[in-house]
């Protein structure tokens, strides 16, 4: 399975969450994404419009990005909800690390 399958289906679980944070825990998610775009939040809908590159080595870089922006987004709302601490040092840590690693190719 390549990788980036694993973080798709991690961002799914996380859009899931999202939703039933909002809505409440029995909100209907459907299964494996199905219709998507009747049950996620419409600004995480527009934000993944960029999470998903073409075969370019500099889309790759910024749909990395985006992905992480917005799953810091979502993840941020999500502990709020839950009344947990987002892992925000670990977050900035890998951000600043991934960023370091695109900015030498």
């Amino acid at each position: 399975m390549s990788s980036g399958c694993y973080m798709q289906r991690l961002m799914l679980r996380m859009v899931e969450w999202h939703a039933r944070a909002l809505h409440g825990w029995s909100y209907d998610t459907w299964f494996n994404g199905r219709f998507l775009e009747k049950w996620a939040d419409p600004s995480v809908l527009e934000a993944m419009k960029s999470v998903f590159a073409h075969y370019d080595t500099k889309d790759i870089a910024n749909a990395l990005l985006a992905s992480m922006c917005l799953f810091r987004r979502i993840g941020t709302d999500v502990a709020s909800k839950l009344g947990l601490q987002f892992p925000e040092e670990a977050d900035k840590s890998i951000t600043n690390w991934v960023e370091s690693c695109l900015r030498a190719m």
